[in-house]
């Protein structure tokens, strides 16, 4: 009969320890935004809220970039030029990553034919010790 309760007592340990670790899972995952990407990064300090200060940071940045002549107003051309140039980076960034791309690939490419003929060359000289023996 002890045994019978204190195995129904180690039971109920590991079953409220397990409940305890659930909690606190299902705890963790409130407190994170469902907000997505956009919200993590627009939620600068981490408080799961975005002030309007935290909203308006990255638009101040963006008029900065857009404002060559500093002058604290957009005009058209300046608007135009900013989005020429992040065109450009764009393109420029994905050109990189084609590279990469295909750096890597034919890398792989030439693994893959070294292990080919690395493979070869033991059943070649696997063969040719077999034909050795067969001649002596």
């Amino acid at each position: 009969m002890k045994k019978v309760i204190f195995a129904s007592a180690v039971m109920a340990m590991f079953a409220a320890s397990a409940m305890a670790a659930e909690e606190a899972k299902d705890a963790a995952k409130a407190k994170k935004p469902e907000g997505g990407k956009m919200f993590e990064v627009l939620d600068i300090n981490k408080d799961t809220t975005i002030s309007k200060e935290e909203w308006l940071m990255p638009h101040d940045k963006k008029f900065s970039e857009m404002d060559a002549n500093k002058d604290g107003k957009v005009v058209v051309d300046e608007v135009k030029t900013y989005q020429a140039k992040q065109a450009e980076a764009h393109k420029a960034a994905q050109a990189a990553k084609s590279a990469a791309k295909e750096a890597k690939d034919k890398e792989n490419k030439d693994k893959d034919k070294a292990a080919k003929d690395a493979s070869k060359s033991k059943t070649a000289s696997a063969s040719s010790k077999t034909t050795s023996k067969d001649k002596n």
